[in-house]
């Protein structure tokens, strides 16, 4: 199985906000195929209700997660918008 095939039977905390269309998908954390985090703007205001939904449902609102999910597993991404692109968060 493919490694996108894996993530996307994964599950991801994430939050009402993005699953109702509030919020654009802006911050992507793989700690491993197993602990996905994905949240947008709220983070810097209300995170609301967070939720546990497979990270297929993410493809389904965004496309663009699935470039994330093609790096390596432990990191962290950002964007500015819906329109930029995936930025990995270096470590320091």
């Amino acid at each position: 199985m493919s490694e996108v095939n894996t993530l996307a039977n994964s599950n991801v905390l994430t939050t009402t906000s993005i699953l109702s269309g509030k919020s654009d998908i802006l911050f992507v954390s793989l700690e491993n195929s197993s602990h996905i985090f994905a949240c947008g703007d709220e983070i810097f205001s209300s995170l609301g209700h967070l939720i546990t939904v497979p990270f297929s449902s993410l493809i389904e609102i965004d496309a663009s997660v699935k470039n994330v999910v093609n790096l390596d597993m432990g990191d962290s991404y950002y964007r500015n918008n819906s329109m930029s692109p995936w930025k990995k968060i270096e470590k320091h």
